[in-house]
């Protein structure tokens, strides 16, 4: 696929097939755009990738995207290459079709397994298991139930789960006390303090909160294949506004930190992926009066893991948002991190979503 027209039928294919699912929330498709463009998005520029689109009679069924990600390579010690975008008619053999493709494109670039999906953005991994009410919040998956069913029928098999929380004081939502107690004998223990995000140092503090994340992921299986990308997510909530708590210990480093950003879904629900003439307007002049948000990233560096801090700051960002009376959606958390998933529900998280990542050999 290299035409502009293919592009376009690329780009458009989920408007047209998502058509009156009132679980999918059309996103921007100039957003949709950049993230296809290696100007626009970074990740690209590290990346070889093939777009395709499975065609009937001019018709388009479905689409997938096949990567490799130098850097993710490199951290794996393999040649993982992976899937995304994928889109697709409730056909078996359609699917089954894309996918093929995209293995055979990672086959000529000496992959030995395909993984996914993943979409081009750290913040994009899997495929909705469970969950599918409520709409999904800005920048996590959303799919259709049957993908699950053709994607295990063609041979990929679960190599890792993620797991959504939720925090909605609107439906009683309230710290538990053994939750509470947990989180302050931990910021005793350890003497942790936790402050606020400094807008007027924002580029300083951006490089705290990166470098956080990049030694809190080098810990761990590694679902972001580019921890730097992390970066675009940070920067986006700073504009925004977001609310980010940073966690120091006894001698004021920084060991941890939470960012929790206005979910701008809620502002798209019911819109077509068009920006004007009415969205433009309702984005710009509504955003102060959002109150869900999602809990963009959340990062602790490896000696204070499974020491509650995650838990703690976690509690700080809601404390410091309770009074517009929010519901926060915490998105992702690996299945096998049985400490973190413990401390989420010690801190009486209701957990709502399953999203699952996928791999088979090639």
């Amino acid at each position: 696929m290299s035409t502009p027209k293919d592009r376009k039928r690329f780009i458009e294919l989920p408007y047209r097939l998502n058509k009156g699912d009132s679980n999918w929330i059309a996103p921007l498709r100039g957003e949709q755009c950049k993230s296809l463009d290696a100007q626009s998005n970074r990740t690209l520029r590290h990346c070889e990738h093939q777009l395709f689109l499975l065609v009937d009679g001019g018709k388009v069924l479905g689409r997938i995207s096949a990567v490799v990600d130098k850097h993710a390579v490199k951290r794996w010690g393999k040649r993982i290459g992976m899937f995304g975008h994928l889109v697709c008619i409730d056909n078996e053999a359609a699917m089954h079709r894309l996918l093929r493709s995209a293995a055979n494109y990672l086959v000529g670039k000496r992959c030995v397994s395909m993984r996914g999906p993943w979409s081009f953005a750290s913040q994009e991994w899997g495929l909705l298991m469970d969950g599918f009410k409520p709409p999904p919040v800005v920048g996590t998956p959303y799919n259709a139930p049957y993908y699950a069913e053709h994607l295990e029928s063609s041979g990929m098999n679960k190599v890792a789960d993620l797991l959504a929380y939720e925090a909605n004081s609107r439906q009683g939502f309230e710290f538990p006390d053994r939750g509470i107690q947990m989180t302050d004998t931990a910021e005793r223990r350890y003497d942790i303090r936790v402050r606020g995000f400094d807008y007027s140092k924002s580029a300083e503090e951006l490089e705290i909160l990166t470098d956080i994340s990049e030694r809190a992921q080098s810990s761990g299986w590694g679902l972001s294949p580019t921890i730097r990308h992390e970066t675009r997510a940070l920067r986006a909530g700073v504009r925004q506004k977001a609310t980010i708590c940073i966690a120091e210990d006894g001698s004021g480093q920084a060991i941890g930190y939470c960012l929790a950003a206005p979910d701008s879904n809620m502002l798209l629900r019911g819109g077509t992926g068009s920006l004007f003439p009415s969205l433009w307007w309702k984005l710009r002049s509504q955003q102060d009066q959002i109150r869900d948000y999602r809990m963009w990233s959340m990062a602790v560096v490896p000696e204070y893991q499974g020491k509650s801090i995650d838990a703690l700051l976690f509690r700080r960002v809601y404390e410091s948002l309770q009074e517009r009376n929010p519901r926060i959606e915490l998105n992702a958390i690996l299945e096998e991190d049985k400490r973190a998933n413990n401390a989420m529900e010690r801190m009486g998280l209701e957990q709502i979503r399953r999203y699952r990542v996928f791999e088979r050999e090639l």
